[in-house]
């Protein structure tokens, strides 16, 4: 399950051929996602409180700088060997009576210092956020030009190795376990804050058995009732609700494992659906089976969100599609590329999206499946694969 050394070398490789290309003396990454993508750290801090940097010189070994609360997690990483990069530069929160270093206030300090000991102290830098390159730094570091280049580290996510591949599959397969379970702690009178944490607890316990050595976590949320499910990130209120007969749920189960998501969607009913449920459910269905039928290489990446309009659109329900048909998956639960509807670029082989053109009617309900998709060279490869049938999907009352 943990990254090889061999995909440490293939990332860090294609961070140099960058440099390379544009004549950059080094690449620094300073965002958490990247952090951890072109480290395999897990990040234990977040960056707006306790800035980061990973310090990438064209010629030269890269370096970190932590701050002291990941101090002890730093080390076990590189004893384990599942940090791919061994130096740091660690600063404190407060002043120490002996040892002293560099304080959470001399952060631009350390940064220049540290740079100046890769002899980065002149030339082009790129680096993935502009935000940390504060006046200071550039006092500090006048004959460095520092260039804004998000979109090394994210083209690097974009197309999946096969170990990452094979991480989301094993993802995707242990969330179908907990689908499975769903439907059994489903009954009229429970509140769905009760089914969540059940599913959530049993669930934890199905994986880390599993993974005992892996860094996991779960999640389980869900809306139930023609209300809450109308809305896609659900109302903000009635978190006491019962389940009753009828209720349409809309669920999300999640399982992240050494910093790789995975998310599995589906609509369930408590009891036997409306027509006009059924309804819905079939356009959803037929939806988002063209939407996923589209993520195959060389076609533009808007037609995903097309294919999954069209059904929708030809049923005169248009105006109820509140959200693009899906997003890029991987370290991040949304990450690029999350302009699907107007992206044209093709599909490459390797990229993973989420699949979830859904519908939301106020007193009807919401309609959505989501499922993560490998985009194939042929036809896709849905990681998650848990019954999207409707007589799967209603809870017998």
């Amino acid at each position: 399950m943990r990254f090889s050394p061999a995909e440490g070398k293939r990332r860090h490789e294609g961070i140099r051929r960058h440099l390379e290309a544009g004549d950059y003396a080094a690449y620094v990454v300073f965002t958490s996602e990247n952090f951890i993508y072109a480290t395999n750290f897990l990040l234990d801090v977040a960056p707006w409180e306790r800035p980061v940097a990973a310090v990438f010189p064209r010629d030269g070994e890269p370096s970190l700088i932590l701050n002291e609360l990941s101090t002890n997690h730093f080390h076990l990483a590189v004893e384990r060997g599942t940090c791919w990069v061994t130096e740091a530069d660690i600063y404190v929160e407060h002043p120490r009576q002996v040892n002293r270093t560099y304080t959470r206030p001399e952060w631009d300090r350390l940064f220049a210092d540290v740079m100046r000991r890769h002899g980065l102290d002149r030339g082009r830098v790129a680096v993935d956020s502009l935000g940390p390159i504060s006046p200071t730094v550039r006092h500090l570091l006048p004959e460095v030009s520092f260039h804004s280049q998000p979109e090394v580290i994210r083209d690097l996510r974009l197309v999946k190795s096969e170990e990452e591949l094979n991480l989301l599959r094993r993802c995707g397969e242990l969330t179908d376990w907990a689908q499975a379970q769903y439907p059994g702690l489903v009954k009229p009178g429970e509140y769905m804050m009760d089914v969540d944490t059940e599913l959530t607890r049993r669930f934890a316990r199905y994986v880390i058995e599993r993974h005992p050595e892996e860094s996991v976590r779960v999640r389980v949320f869900s809306s139930a009732g023609p209300t809450d499910t109308a809305c896609p990130h659900m109302s903000g209120a009635g978190s006491g609700r019962r389940l009753v007969r009828g209720d349409g749920i809309l669920n999300i189960i999640v399982c992240r494992i050494n910093g790789y998501w995975v998310e599995n969607e589906r609509t369930l009913f408590v009891g036997e659906p409306s027509e006009e449920q059924k309804r819905c459910f079939d356009l959803m269905s037929r939806a988002q089976a063209a939407a996923t039928a589209a993520m195959v290489e060389g076609r533009p990446m808007a037609d995903i969100d097309s294919a999954g309009q069209r059904v929708y659109e030809a049923a005169g329900l248009g105006d109820y599609v509140f959200h693009r048909t899906g997003h890029g998956i991987g370290i991040g639960g949304h990450e690029y590329p999350d302009d699907m509807a107007f992206n044209y670029r093709p599909l490459v082989a390797g990229m993973v999206f989420s699949s979830e053109p859904a519908l939301f009617i106020p007193g009807v309900g919401g309609f959505r499946h989501s499922d993560t998709v490998i985009v194939g060279k042929e036809r896709p490869e849905p990681v998650t694969n848990y019954s999207r049938r409707l007589e799967d999907l209603i809870v017998p009352v």
